[in-house]
């Protein structure tokens, strides 16, 4: 049977996208070329993009994590994007082996040395030895919300895993220093969480990704994406959070995106400890609050959606997660009818 993940042509799409990206780097005059350095939790990100409009929305989640200068403590990752809009003569590229997913494919060669990830009009593919991420996009119309939300996703999910740091999808918001961990399958309340804490004034730490680390005896949130996605239907609740939110190429989520950095700067949070874990429910009565919850009742809400979100299925993912969430307390947050209230749990426990 054929393996599924792997495309025979991955190490001619890798010569061809280079290829591209050189072509499209010679083309485009300066002013349309930047650079910028992103120090993020476990490697220092290098970005040169050839095309500013398309380079600007793929590194908005990164904007909290911008630096002037890399110093070098971690490894250094490559990410080069070429916007192929308007320009003619670039190599095709060879189709992919399956029909593309709404959220993109993933494929890899045989040796594990390239890996590709590819949407409609988009295309990104990792040198594994070199550290080397090559994307190029046909325009910004190409790219979709879910890609600005959550740039690299695929790609930082197990080089994150290198350096002990295990992307949970969760969002994680309370104060200065320490934060309530929210977990749970998609829909059940997490962004609109997320969203009221916002404006309510918490600390953001992430509202669909957070990285997690051990240190010690406590476990710890990094801020990898600023950013949080909300429906149609969500939205329309916070209309403050509507001023400031993009809607891209219409995705398969239909949802808006919201620059957090940019919007609410003092309230993103690098890094914060986390006390305790909740299972978002959402009930009938106007009050919001937390509630006693369940070990049995966390661990099902962290473990699958975290781990099935993705194709990097480590068993050492999941140790992570029922070691770690495990000693943590459990609890239940019941999001009310009343939105202006969602917060007011929060708001008690962690003072902001």
């Amino acid at each position: 049977m054929a393996d599924p993940w792997q495309d025979p042509d991955a190490d001619r799409v890798i010569d061809v996208v280079r290829r591209r990206f050189d072509l499209i780097r010679a083309t485009r005059g300066e002013a349309d070329r930047r650079r910028r350095r992103f120090c993020l939790p476990g490697y220092d990100l290098d970005m040169t993009c050839a095309g500013v409009a398309a380079g600007d929305l793929l590194c908005l989640a990164f904007d909290h994590r911008r630096c002037e200068t890399l110093e070098g403590r971690n490894p250094a990752l490559q990410w080069r994007i070429g916007d192929a809009h308007g320009i003619a003569g670039l190599p095709p590229q060879p189709d992919p082996p399956t029909d593309l997913h709404p959220l993109g494919s993933l494929h890899r060669n045989a040796d594990n040395t390239v890996l590709i990830e590819r949407r409609r009009g988009f295309t990104t593919v990792f040198d594994v030895a070199a550290m080397e991420l090559t994307t190029i996009v046909d325009g910004p119309s190409a790219i979709d919300t879910d890609l600005v939300a959550k740039p690299l996703l695929r790609f930082l999910l197990p080089l994150l895993m290198r350096q002990g740091l295990v992307l949970c999808h969760a969002a994680l918001l309370g104060g200065r220093d320490a934060g309530l961990l929210v977990t749970g399958r998609g829909g059940s309340g997490k962004s609109t969480i997320s969203a009221a804490a916002l404006l309510a004034g918490a600390g953001f730490c992430s509202d669909d990704f957070v990285a997690l680390e051990r240190r010690g005896e406590a476990l710890v949130g990094h801020c990898i994406y600023a950013s949080i996605m909300l429906g149609r239907g969500q939205i329309d609740h916070f209309p403050a959070l509507a001023a400031h939110a993009l809607r891209l190429r219409r995705d398969v989520f239909e949802k808006h995106m919201v620059p957090v950095a940019a919007a609410f700067p003092g309230q993103v949070r690098d890094m914060l400890r986390i006390d305790a874990v909740a299972v978002p429910e959402i009930v009938a009565a106007p009050r919001s609050e937390l509630v006693t919850g369940s070990v049995a009742d966390m661990l099902r809400a962290v473990a699958p959606t975290s781990v099935f979100s993705s194709p990097w299925r480590e068993g050492e993912r999941v140790r992570f997660l029922f070691d770690t969430i495990s000693r943590l307390e459990p609890l239940a947050y019941r999001s009310g009818s009343d939105f202006g209230g969602i917060a007011a749990p929060l708001q008690a426990r962690y003072g902001f």
